[in-house]
């Protein structure tokens, strides 16, 4: 399923409610499934844009290997294939430096892709959509990174329940070149659950997710929880990663 022009720029709620007029939610997950398996599990295509250099980038989504955490015995789940935003970086206990992401799988679709529709309000006209018309003119390495460090995306998505998926990744341990999910793709990863998802299944980790972080009294056979993502004004968060860089 690729893009019209016209839908290149689109949150991505918009996109998949344009192409659910065309078929139905199953058959546009079903779709992104397989190009996921295809493109970051099976790794038979190329995707839209290549990782280099030792670090993941700050703003930008990847997924990779992560089938052997450190504490994989004494985690109640872990992602072995997550998709994550990478959020900067934090030192571990040996003083290495591992990555900080929000891996978005353990997020429920429908609230996950409320959380992808607001970084895209924020960003798109600082960001998403300069690097949107660069990746189709064949120039991603000169994309801009999106400055979503933990405190930003903290300061964006305040009250959204989106710690319960930041986690962090030993580079020691990433078994696979990390691969990246280009802005353009990002609507596809709000459309399916995680295959990868070890010792629960993924049902239970929306569970939790619901009840810890949005309404306590959930129980499984209600109705889901209404949710609504409060986020800041452009300017307001353009000030405040102005007055943050100015001041590391």
């Amino acid at each position: 399923m690729n893009l019209d022009a016209s839908d290149r720029y689109s949150k991505p709620s918009g996109v998949i409610r344009g192409l659910e007029k065309r078929m139905t939610p199953n058959n546009v997950r079903y779709h992104n499934e397989k190009w996921f398996l295809r493109t970051y599990y099976n790794r038979k295509d190329e995707p839209r844009e290549t990782h280099s250099g030792q670090s993941m980038k700050v703003g930008t989504m990847y997924t990779f290997d992560y089938s052997n955490p450190k504490y994989k015995e004494e985690l109640d789940f872990y992602n072995a294939l997550p998709v994550s935003i990478c959020l900067g970086h934090v030192m571990g206990e040996d003083g290495s430096k591992n990555m900080l992401g929000l891996n978005v799988t353990f997020i429920p679709p429908k609230i996950r892709v409320m959380i992808l529709d607001a970084l895209w309000k924020i960003f798109r006209t600082t960001h998403i959509e300069d690097n949107i018309d660069r990746i189709f003119e064949g120039n991603p390495a000169s994309l801009k990174d999106l400055p979503l460090y933990y405190d930003v995306l903290k300061k964006i998505l305040d009250g959204s329940g989106f710690e319960f998926a930041v986690r962090s990744y030993i580079y020691k341990r990433i078994k696979t070149e990390p691969r990246i999910i280009s802005l353009v793709d990002w609507w596809r990863i709000a459309t399916f659950t995680s295959q990868w998802i070890k010792k629960v299944n993924i049902r239970a980790i929306y569970y939790w997710y619901k009840r810890t972080q949005i309404d306590e009294g959930f129980r499984i056979g209600k109705i889901d929880p209404k949710v609504k993502i409060k986020t800041v004004e452009t300017k307001e968060l353009e000030k405040y990663i102005k007055d943050r860089n100015s001041n590391s």
